[in-house]
C-alpha cells in the first residue's frame, strides 16, 4: 500500500476557465540521495472542497504528469511504500519537484492483538469512501479528513496520526496535524484501523464529527521517562524529573524551546502573573536556570520577592501539564519584532 505523506501548494490557471482545456503540471519524485522514485503516487486536491481531482504514479525516471482542470486552486499530495515527503520545491510554471526520505521502522505496522487499557493506547476504525470518478484520475482514491484536540476542545498541531489495514495491520497512510489541528489522508477506499501518536500525549477515544469528519481526543501521558519531539531537524529530548515542579514548571530544555519555538517567556509569564502580589524578602538565586532553588517546595518558593508558584498558577489559571501541551498547541501570542530605537531609520 502505499503512504500518503503530505500536501502542498500549487496554483492553477484563473476562474471562469470552464471550456479551458485541462493545464498540465509536470513532476519529479526523487529520494534525498537524488536517486529517482518509481511507482509514487502523486495526487491534486481541490483546495477548498479538499476533492480529489487527478492522480497518477511516476514512471522509472520518477516523472509523473497531472492533468489539472482549469481554473482551480490545487493542493499537491505525493505517496510511496515506506517514505515520507521531505521537500517541495516549484521548479517552473506548472512543474514541480518532490524529495522523500525512508519512514522510521516503527511506523511500517500496528500490533492490534493486545486490549486496550492504561499500558495499551486505544486504536480507532474508519471507512474511506471513494472519491466520485473524473477522467483526469488514473487512480481510485479516498480522503479521510479529521482533527486532532484535547480534552477541553483546543487543536493540537504535530500529531501523528496513521491509519493501517484492517486485514494485514500494514501502514497505509500517515501525515502530521496541521497548525489548526486538522488532517487531511487520501488513501484507497476501504476500511482501517487508526492511530494517533504525539511525545508525552495518548489517544483518549475516536468519534465521529457532524460531517462525517474523524475527531481524536488526546490527553497528557507522563509515563514515559524520556520524551523526544522532533521539529524537522530540530529535536527536543527532556525528562519530566528535570524540573522542580514538572506539574506546571517546565524542565529547562523544555522551557528552552519554548522560548526558542513559541517566543514564550515561562519566567516571564509567572513573575507577570505575580506582579501585583505584595513582596517580601528575597530569597537565594537558583544556579540552573529555573526561578525556584532547586530541593525548595514550588508551594512556598517564590518567582519575585515572597511569590510561591502556586499563586500564578491560579492567577494564569494554568491546568497540570500545561506546558507539555502548549509544545503542541499555538502560543499565546506571536513573536514580535523589537521596537526601533527613537531617531534610529528604518532597515531599507
Amino acid at each position: 500500500m502505499a503512504v500518503i505523506v503530505a500536501l502542498q501548494v500549487a496554483v492553477g490557471r484563473a476562474s471562469g476557465a470552464e471550456n479551458r482545456p485541462d493545464i498540465e503540471m509536470n513532476g519529479v519524485v526523487v529520494h534525498e540521495a537524488g536517486t529517482p522514485l518509481e511507482n509514487v503516487t502523486v495526487f491534486a486536491v481541490e483546495s477548498r472542497s479538499h476533492a480529489i481531482l487527478a492522480s497518477d504514479r511516476t514512471n522509472h525516471k520518477g516523472e509523473v504528469t497531472l492533468l489539472i482542470p482549469a481554473g482551480h486552486q490545487v493542493l499537491l499530495g505525493a505517496a510511496a511504500p515506506r517514505f515520507e515527503l521531505l521537500r517541495f520545491e516549484g521548479t517552473a510554471a506548472n512543474q514541480f519537484r518532490l524529495t522523500m526520505r525512508v519512514l522510521p521502522m516503527g511506523l511500517h505496522s500496528i500490533d492490534t492483538s493486545a486490549t486496550p487499557g492504561p499500558a495499551v493506547p486505544p486504536v480507532g476504525e474508519v471507512s474511506v469512501s471513494p472519491e466520485p470518478p473524473r477522467p483526469q484520475m488514473k487512480l481510485p482514491l479516498g480522503m479521510l479528513r479529521g482533527s486532532v484536540r484535547d480534552e477541553t476542545g483546543a487543536a493540537l498541531a504535530g500529531v501523528r496520526v496513521s491509519v493501517y489495514s484492517d486485514t494485514t495491520s500494514t501502514l497505509v497512510a500517515t501525515t502530521l496535524s496541521d497548525a489548526t489541528g486538522h488532517f487531511m489522508l487520501a488513501t484507497p477506499p476501504g476500511h482501517y484501523k487508526l492511530q494517533s501518536f504525539a511525545p508525552g500525549l495518548k489517544p483518549e477515544r475516536y468519534e465521529v464529527g457532524p460531517r462525517g469528519d474523524s475527531v481524536i481526543a488526546m490527553s497528557i501521558d507522563v509515563k514515559p521517562e524520556t520524551i523526544q519531539i522532533v521539529d524537522g531537524e530540530k529535536v527536543l529530548s527532556f525528562r519530566l524529573e528535570d524540573s522542580i515542579d514538572p506539574v506546571y514548571y517546565p524542565p529547562p530544555q523544555a522551557k528552552a524551546w519554548l522560548k526558542f519555538r513559541f517566543c514564550l517567556d515561562v519566567d516571564q509569564m509567572l513573575r507577570r502573573a505575580s506582579s501585583f502580589r505584595p513582596t517580601g524578602p528575597r530569597v537565594r538565586q537558583p544556579t540552573d536556570g529555573s526561578i525556584f532553588p532547586r530541593g525548595d517546595s514550588p508551594s512556598t518558593v517564590n518567582p519575585v520577592g515572597d511569590v510561591p508558584l502556586s499563586y500564578a498558577v491560579r492567577q494564569l489559571k494554568l491546568a497540570p501539564y500545561w506546558w507539555l501541551k502548549k509544545l503542541y498547541t499555538a502560543p499565546p501570542g506571536t513573536c514580535r519584532p523589537p521596537r526601533p530605537r527613537i531617531g534610529a531609520l528604518p532597515p531599507l
